[in-house]
């Protein structure tokens, strides 16, 4: 059994990967629609639609 005693150091993603990031979101957003068809795909549109604007922040700081 290992046991870790310390944390990992993780590096910030880069912008390749924050964009591929978006990418993903942006390609969910648009198989379901916008605004989706039920209050499950509602609620993800919008975690959706918040996670892109937060990854394209961290773009802008880079």
């Amino acid at each position: 059994m290992e046991v870790y005693t310390h944390s990992t150091s993780h590096s910030a993603p880069s912008a390749e990967t924050i964009r591929d990031e978006i990418a993903y979101f942006e390609s969910r957003l648009a198989e379901m629609g916008l605004a989706g068809d039920c209050a499950y795909e509602h609620a993800l549109s919008r975690v959706y639609t918040s996670l892109i604007d937060e990854k394209r922040l961290q773009i802008a700081a880079l």
